[in-house]
């Protein structure tokens, strides 16, 4: 399955589609308001690309969900409180933040 960010959608015009066929929310795994964080577990994307997909879904009238990771392997206090000020600049309509847990393969 590819994924596909909110300005490849916009810009292929399936955000308009999306909400003129009834979508009205579309959920982010954002992960991290720490790029640092989000190159160490491989996301792919930066906060600023996430924070420009949330603004643009939001242009179409489409609503958000983002999720979040607390505990991540480095992270710091100063990165929580980063993270914190990143997930409050989203005004996201919810933000469900999960504690990290490793679970040791064989």
């Amino acid at each position: 399955m590819d994924v596909l960010y909110p300005h490849e959608l916009s810009e292929r015009g399936e955000l308009d589609i999306m909400k003129r066929s009834g979508c009205y929310l579309i959920a982010f795994g954002g992960e991290s308001g720490n790029d640092e964080l989000l190159t160490l577990i491989k996301k792919g994307v930066t906060v600023d690309r996430n924070f420009e997909g949330i603004a643009l879904t939001r242009k179409f009238g489409i609503q958000t969900y983002s999720t979040f990771m607390l505990g991540l392997p480095t992270e710091t206090p100063e990165m929580t409180k980063k993270d914190d000020r990143f997930r409050g600049g989203l005004r996201a309509r919810l933000q469900p933040v999960s504690d990290f847990r490793a679970i040791p393969r064989d």
